[in-house]
């Protein structure tokens, strides 16, 4: 971290819990930050918006970019024959 970016990541199949542990490790940012970055797991591509408002909310910082990340089948299948059945918000 640095005074000018933080940053979070976590794991979890709930797209709350797993944003509340990204904005424990973050926090609300730099003072006079304007600018976010939401990477989000292919599985919480249906809760985007509902993410999104998470974090302008918690933060305060309304301008975001970012991405839905796409695994792929094979990843997929992997994470399921290890049992995790995590997915991935990453800050």
């Amino acid at each position: 971290m640095s005074e000018f970016f933080t940053c979070g990541h976590a794991s979890s199949p709930n797209w709350r819990d797993a944003a509340a542990q990204c904005l424990q490790q973050a926090g609300k940012g730099p003072a006079g930050a304007n600018l976010g970055f939401l990477y989000v797991a292919d599985n919480f591509a249906g809760e985007v918006a509902n993410i999104l408002a998470y974090f302008r909310t918690n933060t305060g910082i309304l301008h975001w970019t970012g991405t839905v990340a796409w695994r792929g089948r094979h990843r997929a299948r992997i994470l399921r024959r290890a049992g995790t059945g995590d997915h991935a918000v990453r800050l």
